[in-house]
């Protein structure tokens, strides 16, 4: 008998078992060793892809560390920013109460110098002919005949800006800064 005729005689494991012809202790080693096998090379695939996936979880975890390093880095420049920021208004606080008294003084000495001036209203356009301030100072003193000190000058004497005004519309004032005036 040939080994192949041998082998075709005796039914195989696989058939005793579907048949449900196996004997208690009989060798069912080879179907476990099979299945073993398989189980095996299903973990060692399962292994590959963990360790690319520990791979990956390790190379994230060098990004998240990185980005950790660039917040600190965001954080400390933003509080320099911070201080920074409140100095500035503290300046920003002291030059505008700086402005501010500049702008009273400013001011006050604009008062003092518009109290030499003297605001006409009242005359016709072009009723000066000729120099305004020689106009005025003659409406002036035949207005307060010995009133006005004998050496009363009058400079630079114009109207207000603005265009002439039409007929029968109120006249623009006449402003004329008197010299060698007292309070």
């Amino acid at each position: 008998m040939r080994k192949a005729d041998h082998k075709q005689d005796k039914p195989s494991f696989e058939s005793k078992r579907k048949a449900g012809q196996l004997q208690e202790g009989e060798n069912q080693l080879p179907p476990i060793k099979a299945m073993f096998m398989d189980l095996k090379q299903i973990l060692a695939g399962r292994n590959a892809k963990l360790d690319h996936l520990t791979d990956r979880m390790d190379h994230l975890k060098d990004r998240v560390d990185d980005h950790d390093i660039c917040l600190d880095q965001v954080e400390s420049r933003t509080s320099d920013l911070e201080v920074g920021r409140c100095a500035e208004d503290e300046h920003l606080l002291r030059m505008e109460h700086v402005l501010e008294l500049i702008l009273n003084k400013n001011e006050a000495l604009e008062a003092c110098s518009r109290r030499n001036n003297v605001c006409i209203l009242g005359v016709p356009e072009s009723k000066e002919m000729g120099r305004m301030e020689d106009y005025v100072e003659n409406m002036l003193t035949a207005l307060f005949p010995g009133e006005l000190s004998p050496v009363l000058v009058v400079q630079r004497v114009h109207r207000s800006i603005g265009p002439k005004p039409p007929p029968g519309n109120p006249t623009r004032p006449i402003i004329a800064p008197l010299l060698n005036y007292r309070d």
